[in-house]
């Protein structure tokens, strides 16, 4: 996952089994939408954003589509849980509109929106994450369990 701002380097993952639990209501409540495809969900909590990421992929594709939502959030005076709230809502209202209105174009690097009077960027990508999983397990890259991750571009520095 790519945040938005490049400040954002130490990050959180959102909890396993919060991952689970929306992953669990996503797929039921959208799977009207494509009853062959697979919904999935992931996310980040950085210092000054909160990173969520809802993505689907059709049955026998390659591809698949995530829309991404970046909520800015100051982890000294904001509730982590009205930003959380703010990007899921955000990213399954983008995905219904996305297969309501497929000819609509999501932009494919950050923007800002309005959603429910707040500012919010999203954009979208078509990078297949279980293929990149199965590179990365190609190429010896794991993905460490820690509570906290540092981006690899602050290690080098």
């Amino acid at each position: 996952m790519n945040p938005r701002l490049k400040s954002s380097q130490k990050w959180t993952s959102f909890p396993t089994e919060f991952i689970q639990q929306i992953n669990a209501v996503v797929n039921e409540n959208f799977q009207k939408l494509s009853p062959d495809g697979k919904f999935s969900i992931d996310g980040r909590i950085f210092p000054k954003e909160v990173l969520f990421k809802i993505s689907h992929q059709a049955k026998n594709s390659i591809t698949q589509n995530s829309i991404w939502v970046s909520v800015d959030y100051d982890a000294k005076k904001d509730n982590v849980n009205i930003a959380l709230n703010l990007a899921i809502d955000c990213g399954g209202s983008l995905m219904v509109h996305h297969f309501e209105n497929p000819k609509d174009e999501f932009p494919r690097s950050w923007a800002p929106m309005d959603f429910n009077k707040t500012e919010v960027f999203i954009c979208l990508d078509t990078q297949n994450d279980d293929l990149e999983a199965q590179a990365d397990a190609l190429l010896g890259e794991s993905s460490e369990e820690s509570l906290v991750h540092i981006s690899e571009s602050m290690e080098e520095e």
